[in-house]
């Protein structure tokens, strides 16, 4: 007869991966909570709105609905909802796909593009300040560091 214990495997002791681990998580909420602080500095735009046009800016071209919900992170209410308050402040439109009628992308517009420009050298310019106090080689062996840990999950 069980005792209704689950067998749960112990953690992993304390190795420089889950140092990182932790310490990935913990920059993550970091940029979320200045993304939260910040959304009202950027034009009224949420993080929602700011990570569509950002997609859509680093993309450079019209993406599908689907598309840009992905590369966004968002749930496909999410994006049509987000698309719909973007559309209605003139920053991105909605086209049929000239080769399948069915499916709909989103472009920016001339204003969308402008605050993508603007919301990307602003983001620059913060993050630039608050680093400045930090080694260069520290900052280019990190960004090295990340990259190549991003590409060993996708690799999974």
């Amino acid at each position: 007869m069980s005792d209704g214990a689950v067998d749960v495997p112990a953690a992993p002791e304390d190795t420089p991966a889950t140092e990182l681990a932790d310490a990935v998580w913990t920059l993550m909420g970091a940029i979320r909570r200045l993304k939260a602080r910040r959304a009202h500095d950027a034009g009224g735009l949420g993080t929602g709105e700011l990570r569509v046009l950002g997609q859509l800016g680093v993309l450079d071209e019209p993406a599908s609905m689907g598309e840009l919900g992905r590369s966004a992170g968002l749930n496909p209410a999410s994006t049509s909802a987000t698309v719909d308050r973007l559309e209605a402040d003139g920053l991105v439109v909605r086209e049929r796909d000239t080769a399948d009628r069915r499916v709909v992308r989103v472009v920016l517009t001339p204003e969308g593009r402008v605050t993508v420009r603007r919301r990307v050298a602003a983001w620059q310019a913060e993050w630039a300040d608050d680093l400045e106090t930090l080694p260069p080689e520290d900052l280019h062996v990190t960004a090295r560091t990340l990259a190549v840990i991003a590409a060993t999950i996708d690799a999974r």
